[in-house]
């Protein structure tokens, strides 16, 4: 069975065995973070946070597509470089990302350079957009 797919500006185009797969995974406000909130207990905190992303990595390598974050990837701008590690062991391989007000000091694009966003692009660990 073939999947009829539509992508924006670009010709329709069939294509086999897609059926049941999806073109995108869609996420926003992730707040990745080194800390722990405290109504939960920190080494249930942290194995939740990388488990789920590793559950969206999974769904992205089968169904061989991006994971889209629309904001918020981090919890605060300057992740310490414990968490940047982790972000770059358990985010999916393709990964575009927006810049939320929390990944950015003073909430400004212009500061994009000092952060933890920017260190994974030029990491090639994500496409920020």
């Amino acid at each position: 069975m073939a999947r009829i797919v539509r992508r924006q500006g670009m010709p329709a185009v069939r294509e086999e065995g897609l059926e049941d797969r999806f073109d995108a995974i869609l996420g926003a406000d992730l707040h990745l973070r080194e800390d722990c909130p405290a109504c939960r207990e920190p080494e249930e905190f942290q194995e939740a946070q990388w488990k789920k992303l590793r559950f969206i990595r999974k769904l992205c390598e089968e169904n061989r597509c991006p994971f889209l974050v629309a904001g918020d990837l981090f919890d605060h701008w300057k992740p310490s470089p414990w968490l940047l590690s982790q972000a770059m062991l358990n985010l999916p391989r393709e990964t575009y990302a927006v810049a939320g007000q929390h990944d950015l000091p003073g909430h400004s694009l212009q500061e994009m350079p000092r952060t933890g966003l920017e260190t994974l692009r030029i990491a090639g660990r994500v496409i920020t957009l």
